[in-house]
């Protein structure tokens, strides 16, 4: 969701976590634009949308598969701080996993 040019939500470490990602798991170029894409369209429009909550903590820690991830038994996974007060997504991990 945004108002005008100014999105509704402050996506915060995203970038930091995705480069990390990339120099860590050296995922293809597609792969890489996928993420990157769920990452603009997550924390500009909906952080809800298609993620659970990590409900056995006290916390808004939000977590999900990303979709279109899936490559030989693996998929990328993203984990994020939701701060409802601040308007603010903030980035915890971005990993490869088993699934």
């Amino acid at each position: 969701m945004t108002f005008g040019d100014i999105p509704f939500w402050e996506s915060i470490g995203f970038h930091e976590r995705l480069l990390a990602w990339i120099e860590y798991e050296a995922p293809d170029s597609d792969l890489i634009a996928v993420v990157a894409t769920w990452i603009d369209r997550q924390t500009r429009q909906d952080p809800y949308r298609g993620v659970q909550r990590q409900t056995d903590i006290a916390s808004n820690l939000w977590w999900g598969r990303i979709p279109g991830s899936v490559r030989k038994g693996t998929a990328v996974f993203c984990s994020y701080w939701i701060d409802e007060d601040l308007r603010q997504v903030r980035c915890d991990s971005i990993s490869t996993l088993s699934c």
